[in-house]
């Protein structure tokens, strides 16, 4: 039997007005059993978030829930103590008699309530900060920590702008909590008319009355159109006059060289012509008029809210009742016209509530996954044993071989119909210097990125000293290998802990950070700091400043912003001289099996190229060096192995005699830059 067909969740409803089309997305009404479903599902994950923040701060949590709790019961005892105060005061009126001792005591009372919520009120918000700074760091360090055991490539490198797990659980979190309060508020004002209605007089029937325009708009509502839209332009006319606008604003100087003013105005002229009197109005603005309430429905809104009035006034002139207190109260209709009004509102928004209750939920629950996931990496040792790798031939000791079989890699965001690398197959012995050669773009670097396993193939096979490289223990790989590239980025610390943190837990050993510097090249700029090995990039100085940057340089707030640590400014080659001398420095963990080397020198002289190759050459010792270079020199003379790449593929490989004496593409590239240098 076929199963039945789903429900559609949205119902889309299509306006054309002006220049735009815009689509509304309205959910479907689901059965409450659905929404019974979804709140039972996010029990287990609630549950974990909440023990969790109660774990880290038991005291600051209880107390946040507590002040929340406070707040919806001070607005359902301010409207009973409201309402008491009035109709004492009615009662007054109606009967002459003015009971002076129960008017006092809801003053004071209430008087005592106001001062006693402004005491945690203003406790409130240091309780807030100090539970958001705690749940913040909590998760962010959770997260932190689940990257570092994640393989390279799965590393998404986020933007500083965007929100971090800690800020996602905390926002989350205050959110679940809003939708309880809300919930929890909304059946307290529910009840409290109830409460109110009865003991005024007016029983079920008054409390129905005064709930009728509630409950018509809580329907209504329903119906209406729904936040979520998309609105896109649906004239040509309108996309053509902004683009001629674009054009003439961003290109006047091109379009006063080449005098195309006359045109772009006759252009934008012919597209005004055309749209006529064709509404321009943005979208936010046509919704606004598309959502407002029809007259009838206005009428009917308003009837609904004046019938409690109506409905007192009628009993009081039938006198269905003997006193004040057997009769609906003015003072109660009041109250109620207040409440009603304070729960349409609630109940308009409980469904917002509902909805970001799940989001929350939902986000908190990948936050958790996002913690406990773990890349499926082997479990093998790296360096193996040598029983391991004897069947291979292959001795860790000399450096680590690599083999590639067939890979094809592409990446995930680029949208080229040939990938990065196309059938890829080469064998790296243990020990060799390799060097990579080919122009732009043909997949040196992304060959690098494979070999240090910073991107994973898309297919075929990798091997490292025989075994498939995803056996191994990916942390113990990423200790076996040193990658150094054009790009190597220098960290917000001290010249001597981004040259330490090579190898951090000799990161104090300022003799051995001395003679990585030298080797890198980067002593003279060590030298050239005042504060040396000491000096800090990037201060970290948070600084805010209103107004002052237009005061003069004698200003005592001028004077003390110009004493704040800058940055200090390192150029391209100084950046690969200090990124070198990291390399060189994790030299001395004595752990590197395998250096991968992709330009590094390029915006060094020739001068410090020459240096840098020769003291990586003198590092070759127990490891298998694979270099990608655009500059022909000693380094393709004296290599055991040259890769000649073109469009993602290995043409050759081969010494550079072997390959000279083919003439192929590695030949032709040598001789064009030997060229320059004969000519």
């Amino acid at each position: 039997m076929d199963p039945a067909p789903q429900k559609p969740r949205f119902t889309i409803t299509e306006y054309n007005v002006g220049v735009w089309k815009l689509k509304f997305a309205n959910k479907t009404i689901e059965n409450p059993t659905e929404y019974w479903k979804k709140l039972k599902a996010t029990g287990p994950v609630v549950r974990r978030l909440v023990v969790d923040v109660f774990s880290i701060a038991p005291a600051l949590f209880t107390m946040y829930l507590m002040l929340q709790v406070l707040h919806i019961a001070d607005i359902t005892v301010n409207a009973l103590l409201s309402n008491r105060l009035l109709r004492v005061v009615e009662s007054g009126l109606l009967s002459g008699k003015h009971d002076e001792k129960k008017i006092i005591t809801s003053i004071l009372f209430n008087t005592f309530r106001t001062a006693v919520m402004s005491f945690f009120c203003q406790h409130q918000a240091s309780v807030s900060e100090a539970l958001e700074t705690r749940v913040v760091r909590h998760f962010d360090t959770l997260a932190m920590e689940a990257e570092f055991r994640k393989l390279p490539s799965a590393n998404k490198v986020t933007s500083e702008r965007e929100a971090t797990p800690g800020s996602k659980a905390w926002y989350s979190l205050v959110r679940i909590i809003q939708s309880f309060q809300e919930l929890f508020g909304t059946v307290s004002q529910i009840l409290l008319i109830w409460h109110i209605s009865r003991t005024s007089g007016g029983g079920l029937f008054f409390a129905l009355l005064c709930a009728g325009n509630v409950l018509y708009e809580v329907v209504r509502q329903r119906f209406a159109l729904g936040n979520e839209y998309l609105a896109r332009d649906n004239n040509i006319d309108y996309r053509r006059s902004r683009m001629l606008q674009r054009f003439i604003h961003n290109h006047r100087l091109e379009i006063a060289s080449n005098g195309a003013g006359p045109w772009a105005i006759k252009e934008l002229k012919g597209c005004y012509d055309r749209l006529r009197d064709i509404s321009l109005a943005p979208p936010h603005v046509i919704i606004s008029k598309l959502q407002q309430r029809s007259t009838m429905s206005n009428a009917i809104l308003n009837t609904l809210e004046h019938l409690p009035t109506a409905y007192c006034a009628l009993a009081g002139k039938g006198g269905t009742g003997s006193s004040a207190e057997e009769t609906a109260s003015l003072a109660s209709v009041a109250t109620l016209q207040r409440l009603a009004g304070e729960v349409k509102d609630s109940l308009s928004i409980l469904g917002y509530y509902f909805h970001a209750f799940i989001r929350s939920v939902q986000t908190i629950e990948v936050i958790y996954a996002s913690i406990e996931e773990v890349n499926d990496e082997g479990k093998a040792p790296y360096p193996p044993t040598f029983a391991a790798v004897s069947s291979c031939g292959s001795n860790p000791s000399s450096g680590m071989s690599l083999e590639l079989r067939n890979v094809v890699f592409n990446y995930p965001s680029e949208k080229k119909l040939t990938p990065a690398l196309n059938g890829v197959s080469i064998k790296i012995s243990a020990g060799q210097l390799v060097v990579v050669v080919g122009e732009n773009g043909c997949g040196k670097s992304t060959l690098i990125r494979i070999l240090s396993r910073m991107e994973q193939p898309t297919s075929g096979e990798f091997l490292i000293d025989g075994k498939p490289a995803a056996e191994y223990r990916s942390d113990e790989l990423q200790r076996a290998t040193v990658l150094l590239t054009q790009n190597s980025e220098l960290y917000p610390f001290s010249l001597a802990e981004n040259i330490g943190l090579g190898n951090w837990e000799n990161i104090d050993d300022e003799e051995m950070i001395l003679e990585a510097a030298r080797k890198g090249g980067a002593t003279k700029i060590i030298e050239n700091c005042k504060d040396g090995l000491q000096t800090l990039l990037s201060p970290g100085v948070h600084v805010w400043a209103s107004d002052i940057y237009h005061l003069p340089a004698d200003h005592p707030l001028q004077k003390e912003l110009a004493q704040v640590p800058q940055e200090v400014d390192l150029s391209g080659g100084e950046t690969q001289r200090m990124a070198a001398a990291r390399a060189f420095f994790r030299f001395n963990s004595g752990k590197v099996r395998f250096v991968a080397v992709d330009e590094p020198s390029s915006a060094l002289d020739a001068e410090a190229e020459l240096e840098l190759f020769n003291n990586l050459l003198a590092e070759r010792e127990a490891k298998t060096m694979v270099m990608v270079t655009h500059r022909f020199g000693h380094l393709t003379k004296f290599a055991d192995m040259i890769i000649c790449m073109k469009d993602g593929v290995i043409v050759e490989h081969g010494k550079h005699e072997e390959l000279m004496k083919q003439g192929g593409h590695y030949a032709n590239l040598y001789s064009i830059q030997a060229q320059a240098f004969t000519d």
